[in-house]
């Protein structure tokens, strides 16, 4: 049996069984406990009887296999277009847990009826799985030596209380076939107890009554999964050869990852309609450079695509692949100009590429830390419960931060404004009258002993003003862009009234003593 082929917690379900204590273990120390015990069981059958027996909630059980098998079910839609041996070893290995699992029940009342269902169904899958693999052509020699007799306890009583063989799922053949018995089981199932029937034994509870409810109904929905008949038209597309691909693996993964390489070359194959025969028959156009030179090395060693594909994950992937991958992952944050679209998408290829897949909620956690701040901030008091709630959320913070990034103030002084009492008008009030210490002084200085006092003009500081209109002495715009019909005299440099440039006693200190008289004739100007 394949231990890698059982998920974390069928490994836990198994141990448990065993008597391990499986708690504070990662998945690698369970597959090399699990490991152990079936070796162990291997070389001293008595070792079965010693392990103390476990009593299982039927129920939970029961929903458990269910949901199991309608996962398979799913699954074995997609080997029929891949048929790879490595997969078929996978589902194999699974329903044979699951089986197992089942014959350890011990199921009364209404349960009984729901448990030999399911029990049936698990072994229609398990001959269906078989046949598939069995009509693939290119695996026909690898199924011939793989043949194996049933085991007697599946014949043909499948609902009997008897203990099972404890280690049956190490044992359980590579080619599993249940014509026999699968049909046996479907003609001599008894009905499952509804309101017209009445039930056998009637529910303790409404709790009870629920959960029964539930069983029924996803068991009705194994049996009816597939309303959809599987395509055939495959064979009518017509292949397109390997060599015009122009995918090559040159041996540099700084260039191309071998999981990169893998995925797209799979990815091609099921699109151009290549089976899995042809691929490793032409896979030497699928390498060039040093990683030609590898391929012809271990050319004679393997063959088929899946033992060149494991040999290719052994010699360019690093030995702990899975604990360098995560701390990649944990350093790949969102670019400032990436969309959280593409960000997300790649995350997710990333965890699609570790050895052990992480649950959901795991991706999750790891997805929001790697976030820009400016969505990580907004997505922090919203508790996100899967990737599609994610996006969509991202998706409106990406909306919202392109519309501020467009925004701009109103500008008050538009030059037509149809409806002005509702236009925005800023707070300072128009018309608010400037002081005159905007306007530089004339300063005096000591006048020296017998000479007579002499007035110095200070150049006005034009640079220091609010901006003001000389022309119509409203804030808001200069006489450049004022709109006023009306056009005064002033210095077009500081502003002074009545006054050009070539005449300004600020301007021109040459002016200041003609000036002089007029500036204190007639006040300072007043801007606004």
């Amino acid at each position: 049996m394949n231990v890698n082929a059982l998920k974390a917690d069928e490994l836990a379900y198994e141990l448990e069984y065993r008597n391990v204590n499986c708690d504070g273990m990662t998945v690698a120390d369970k597959r090399k406990s699990l490991r152990v015990k079936f070796t162990l069981e291997k070389l001293n059958a008595s070792l079965i009887q010693s392990y103390a027996p476990i009593e299982y909630d039927v129920n939970e059980e029961l929903k458990l296999c269910i949901t199991k098998l309608t996962e398979i079910d799913s699954l074995i839609q997609n080997f029929a277009s891949t048929r790879k041996a490595t997969e078929y070893e996978r589902l194999n290995t699974r329903l044979a847990h699951i089986l197992n699992r089942l014959n350890r029940l011990n199921p009364t009342g209404d349960l009984l009826a729901i448990h030999s269902q399911t029990l049936a169904r698990c072994i229609e899958l398990i001959d269906e799985l078989g046949q598939l693999y069995e009509n693939d052509e290119s695996s026909d020699d690898e199924c011939s030596a793989a043949d194996a007799p049933i085991s007697s306890r599946y014949q043909p009583n499948i609902v009997d209380n008897q203990e099972p063989n404890a280690n049956s799922t190490a044992v359980i053949s590579n080619r599993v076939s249940f014509p026999t018995s699968a049909n046996f089981a479907c003609n001599h199932l008894p009905p499952i107890p509804n309101a017209s029937t009445g039930p056998a034994t009637q529910p303790h509870s409404d709790n009870d009554a629920t959960n029964l409810q539930d069983l029924r109904q996803a068991l009705e929905a194994l049996h009816y999964s597939r309303t959809l008949p599987i395509n055939n038209n495959r064979d009518q597309v017509k292949s397109i050869p390997v060599c015009k691909w122009d995918i090559k693996f040159t041996g540099d993964t700084s260039y191309m990852g071998v999981n990169s390489f893998l995925q797209r070359v799979e990815e091609l194959r099921v699109a151009r309609n290549i089976s899995s025969t042809q691929l490793f028959d032409s896979a030497v156009d699928l390498f060039s450079s040093q990683g030609l030179v590898w391929f012809r090395s271990i050319r004679n060693t393997i063959n088929n695509w899946d033992q060149l594909v494991e040999k290719l994950r052994f010699d360019f992937l690093p030995t702990d692949f899975d604990d360098e991958l995560w701390e990649e992952i944990k350093r790949r944050k969102q670019g400032s100009d990436e969309r959280p679209s593409i960000f997300i998408a790649s995350m997710r290829n990333l965890f699609s590429r570790l050895q052990e897949y992480p649950s959901e909620a795991k991706q999750l956690k790891q997805v929001l830390r790697n976030l820009q701040p400016y969505y990580a901030t907004q997505l922090a008091l919203t508790e996100v419960t899967c990737f599609n709630e994610l996006i969509t959320l991202c998706k409106r913070l990406e909306d919202t931060r392109l519309q501020n990034a467009k925004y701009r103030n109103p500008n008050n002084c538009a030059p037509l404004q149809l409806e002005p009492d509702l236009m925005y008008k800023p707070h300072s009030s128009a018309g608010r009258k400037v002081s005159s210490g905007v306007v530089s002084s004339i300063s005096m200085s000591s006048p020296a002993k017998g000479s007579t006092p002499k007035s110095k003009t200070k150049r006005f500081d034009y640079r220091n003003r609010n901006l003001v209109c000389w022309n119509c002495k409203l804030e808001g715009h200069s006489f450049r862009t004022c709109m006023s019909a009306d056009r005064n005299v002033f210095c077009f440099v500081c502003g002074y009234e009545n006054v050009y440039f070539a005449r300004c006693p600020r301007c021109n200190p040459k002016n200041a003593d003609a000036g002089e008289s007029s500036s204190v004739a007639s006040p300072p100007p007043q801007m606004i």
